[in-house]
C-alpha cells in the first residue's frame, strides 16, 4: 500500500497535474483506489489499495468521514521552463474539470441548481476577492477564476451543439462526409433552422439560470 513520502502521480487513472488533484479524485473514488506514485525516485503502481472512509467523532463532538491519510504539499522554486509547464498543467486541469462537471451533469450527480450564469459568477468572484487577506491574494484569486472561466467557455463552445462553434464544426464534418458518399450537402436552410432552434433553447436556459442566480442572491 501507500508509504510515507510517496508522491502521487495518478489517482484512479487520473494524472495529478497540480496540487489538489489527489484530494479531488480521492473524494470521487470508492473504497479501493488505484495509485501510481513516485517512491525513492522510482515509479510504483499500486492497484486496489483499500482506503475506506472512516467515520469518527473528535473530542468536540465533530463527526468526520475521512480515509485516514494525510497529504502534505511540497513547494519547489520554479525557473521559467518550470513555470511554463505548470501553466500548461493548470490549463489542462481546467479543461479536465469542465469534462468532469459535464459528466456529473449527464449522470445526474449535479442538477440545474448547481449551475451558475454571469450573475452567479460575478457574485462568486466578488466574495472570493473580498475574502482575500492581501491585495496580491485577491489579484491571484480573480485571475485564477478568470482563467478557469475562459477554459470553461472554450470547452463548452466546442461541444457539438447547435448555435455553438462545435455545432458548426459538426455540420462541416457531416457535409464533408455527405459530399464523399452521396455528392450532396445538407441544405443550408435546414442547418440554419437547427442553429436557430439551438440558439433559442440556449437563451432560454441562460434566462432560467440567471433567474436562479438572482434568487440565490436574495436567499
Amino acid at each position: 500500500g501507500l508509504e510515507p513520502g510517496d508522491r502521487f502521480l495518478k489517482v484512479d487513472g487520473h494524472a495529478v497535474l497540480v496540487y489538489g488533484n489527489a484530494r479531488l479524485y480521492l473524494d470521487r473514488a470508492g473504497d479501493t483506489v488505484d495509485f501510481v506514485v513516485e517512491r525513492n525516485g522510482e515509479k510504483v503502481r499500486l492497484d486496489g489499495v483499500a482506503l475506506p472512509r472512516q467515520q469518527r467523532t473528535d473530542e468536540k463532538g465533530n463527526v468526520t468521514n475521512l480515509r485516514g491519510i494525510t497529504m502534505s504539499r511540497e513547494v519547489e522554486p520554479l525557473n521559467l521552463p518550470g513555470r511554463v509547464v505548470y501553466a500548461w498543467n493548470t490549463g489542462m486541469d481546467f479543461v479536465r474539470l469542465v469534462w468532469l462537471s459535464l459528466g456529473d451533469l449527464v449522470r445526474g450527480a449535479v442538477g440545474l441548481r448547481d449551475l451558475s450564469g454571469p450573475v452567479g459568477i460575478v457574485d462568486t468572484m466578488t466574495e472570493a476577492g473580498s475574502s482575500a487577506q492581501t491585495p496580491y491574494a485577491a489579484f491571484y484569486t480573480l485571475t485564477y477564476f478568470t482563467a478557469l472561466i475562459a477554459a470553461n467557455l472554450a470547452v463548452m463552445n466546442l461541444l457539438p451543439l447547435p448555435a455553438l462553434d462545435g455545432g458548426k464544426i459538426f455540420f462541416l464534418v457531416v457535409n464533408a462526409l455527405c459530399m464523399l458518399t452521396i455528392r450532396k450537402q445538407i441544405p443550408a436552410k435546414f442547418e440554419n433552422y437547427v442553429h436557430l432552434a439551438g440558439f433559442i433553447l440556449l437563451m432560454g436556459l441562460m434566462l432560467v439560470i440567471t433567474f436562479q442566480d438572482v434568487l440565490k442572491l436574495f436567499h
